[in-house]
């Protein structure tokens, strides 16, 4: 059985930079201390992301995943003619080979190869067994897009579960900012609130948790 903590580690401090993708070090930091919190917090259930590309992100939620946890990934993967907007290039045969390399394996993974906006958070609940407490939105970048995930990432986390949202602050893509304010002006059921800021993501969380990750971040 693959030693986690070491590939965890392993990855955290270098391994990340050989994978082609997005991920600075802060953002690195950040998830791991969201992952600690719920942990102290006794917060359970699955990881996962929409649009991994070739699976930067990915590979650092599939080792937070604790044991019983599965990580999911939703991409087009190879049917690169559904990406309109050309933000990332997915490859399912990359992602395995990356998990294998920096994980060990990849017995964790879950995977729907389809266009996100076919899909809700009925699949992602189903395909996992349960909701999710770390949910990435990085697929397509138009606002209907990013609005709809958005929705299904919001139906598919548990309470106190985060959303890591990307590129709200990216000029080159202004529909992310767009769909994200179409999402809370005009959905939000589920009562989202944002308690962090950083590396051109946003992270959000349900009212009831947000305070308790704001107050972690405040004192470190």
């Amino acid at each position: 059985m693959p030693d986690t903590n070491h590939y965890l580690k392993s990855y955290a401090r270098r391994n990340y930079k050989k994978v082609n993708g997005w991920l600075g070090s802060d953002t690195i930091s950040q998830l791991i201390q969201i992952d600690g919190i719920q942990r102290k917090l006794g917060l359970s259930g699955h990881v996962g992301e929409i649009g991994v590309h070739h699976g930067k992100l990915f590979i650092l939620l599939y080792l937070l995943a604790q044991q019983g946890e599965q990580a999911i990934a939703v991409d087009i993967f190879e049917q690169q003619a559904l990406n309109v907007d050309k933000s990332g290039k997915g490859s399912l045969q990359v992602l395995e080979r990356n998990l294998e390399t920096f994980t060990g394996g990849k017995s964790k993974l879950r995977v729907i190869n389809a266009d996100s906006t076919t899909i809700g958070a009925e699949q992602i609940t189903a395909a996992t067994g349960g909701y999710l407490r770390l949910f990435s939105i990085d697929g397509g970048h138009q606002s209907h897009i990013v609005r709809h995930d958005l929705n299904t990432a919001a139906a598919a986390i548990c309470e106190g579960g985060v959303i890591i949202l990307d590129d709200y602050f990216n000029p080159e893509f202004p529909g992310v900012s767009e769909g994200v304010n179409q999402f809370f002006l005009m959905d939000n059921t589920k009562g989202l609130v944002p308690f962090f800021v950083a590396m051109n993501k946003i992270y959000l969380t349900t009212q009831g948790y947000a305070e308790r990750y704001m107050d972690h971040f405040t004192r470190t």
